[in-house]
């Protein structure tokens, strides 16, 4: 049994940041004859666009943060995150709502 930790969603990162959004969206089956590996540990653009009209994302550049993000319906204020990049904003946005504030996540990934 893997050991948790508590994690602020808006100091996710890295392994644990990609492995929240998976606990979110689920991992992709294989292609036939392909093998399963880990999570990807990259981040990619094209897949976080996809997500900004899943989720219904705001995003723009921030004053005091690179990048802020909300994914909450009503646009509150209290569920902007921020990022470093647009990627890490949205990721936090969208897991800020579907699991809150604080993601238990593998130690190991911290």
């Amino acid at each position: 049994m893997k050991t948790m930790s508590k994690v602020k969603t808006e100091e996710l990162a890295g392994a644990a940041l990609l492995w929240a959004i998976d606990s979110i969206e689920g991992t992709p089956p294989p292609l036939p004859g392909q093998m399963q590996l880990p999570f990807d540990l990259q981040i990619d653009p094209a897949a976080v666009d996809r997500l900004i009209a899943k989720y219904n994302v705001w995003v723009e550049p921030g004053w005091s943060y690179k990048w802020l993000a909300n994914a909450r319906e009503d646009r509150c204020g209290c569920g902007r995150m921020p990022g470093e990049t647009r990627e890490d904003a949205v990721l936090r946005a969208i897991i800020d709502v579907q699991l809150g504030n604080v993601v238990s996540v593998p130690s190991d990934l911290i």
